[in-house]
């Protein structure tokens, strides 16, 4: 009989299957609502130590989106520092290396311009700086074509650097209350936008940000896919709830959760695994990943291989 070694059992406890597993297919996780016995056992997926094994076989193409309407995935920062705009870009890029169609990345948090950072895009606008015009008949015909910059990886990215005044929308649109709620005009802007986008790309990916501004808010309730991002720490576990209890933003078996771990003192994983049953749906442990603006793509893809494979199942449902 094989004796099992104490690091087979620290990869068992991650959810993954010793290295030395018989065959090729059980050295993959298998990220499927069966793989948890339940919904309120949700797949649970130690990407910080996938990174250390090899995939035989590996399906290279888990981010390949080749029809149009596809997926709309919204990625929400519960904390700040949560890797929201560094996870948009890694899965912008992954997915336009494996699809035949367009994906397109949108900026849906001015405030930091990460996606323009990472990308080095520098489109006309980002989210806030589009719906800023299109809500404004008087000034929509300045709208200029096309919205986005081709990122040298081959997405396109709606974004821009941020520079000058965050833009903000003409007073006679902010008098109603309700301006970011359905039927509201920023809401209508970032819908019919969101739309379009789906029409013509194989996914569409937004940086969400901490849900600052009315039309990241939007742009979540337009969503066909959540991920909830989040530092694996005890006081973020504990900042996520709060945030998470106060949203009503829900899909069921069709969100996920991610939290980044680095070198700070770790969150207990059964307070992350309860915070991932209460959405429905997978916690993803992810790696650190080193700075995209100084270190080669390929590097970070490569060591956030394991977290866009569970991702990927989950854009599949």
């Amino acid at each position: 009989m094989m004796t099992m070694t104490s690091t087979d059992r620290r990869l068992r406890r991650g959810g993954l299957k010793p290295s030395n597993a018989s065959s090729d297919s059980q050295n993959k996780q298998d990220c499927s609502p069966q793989a948890a016995g339940s919904l309120h056992e949700p797949p649970f997926i130690d990407a910080t130590m996938a990174t250390t094994l090899r995939f035989k076989n590996r399906d290279h193409q888990d981010l390949a989106f080749n029809e149009p309407n596809g997926p709309v995935v919204a990625f929400v920062a519960l904390c700040g520092g949560s890797g929201a705009s560094t996870l948009t870009y890694l899965t912008a890029a992954a997915a336009a290396r494996d699809s035949s169609l367009p994906v397109i990345a949108v900026d849906g948090d001015s405030n930091n311009g990460g996606l323009a950072y990472y990308s080095g895009a520098e489109g006309p606008y980002s989210l806030g700086d589009y719906v800023s015009l299109d809500v404004d008949p008087d000034i929509q015909h300045q709208l200029q074509q096309p919205l986005y910059d081709e990122a040298a990886f081959g997405a396109r990215i709606m974004a821009r650097p941020p520079h000058g005044a965050l833009p903000s929308l003409p007073a006679a649109h902010l008098r109603a209350a309700d301006a970011a709620q359905p039927g509201g005009p920023i809401h209508e802007s970032v819908a019919n936008l969101l739309s379009q986008c789906r029409a013509s790309h194989g996914l569409t990916v937004i940086d969400c940000g901490t849900l600052a501004r009315p039309e990241a808010r939007a742009a979540l309730d337009c969503a066909t896919h959540i991920v909830w991002l989040l530092p694996a720490t005890r006081s973020g576990a504990r900042r996520a709830k709060i945030v998470l209890d106060s949203l009503t933003a829900s899909l069921p078996g069709q969100e996920i959760v991610c939290a980044r771990r680095d070198g700070e003192r770790k969150a207990p994983t059964d307070e992350l695994r309860a915070l991932a049953s209460e959405r429905l749906g997978p916690l993803v442990l992810m790696p650190h990943i080193p700075d995209l603006a100084s270190h080669p793509l390929e590097e970070a893809l490569e060591r956030a291989e394991t977290a866009l494979h569970a991702l990927a199942v989950t854009l599949r449902r």
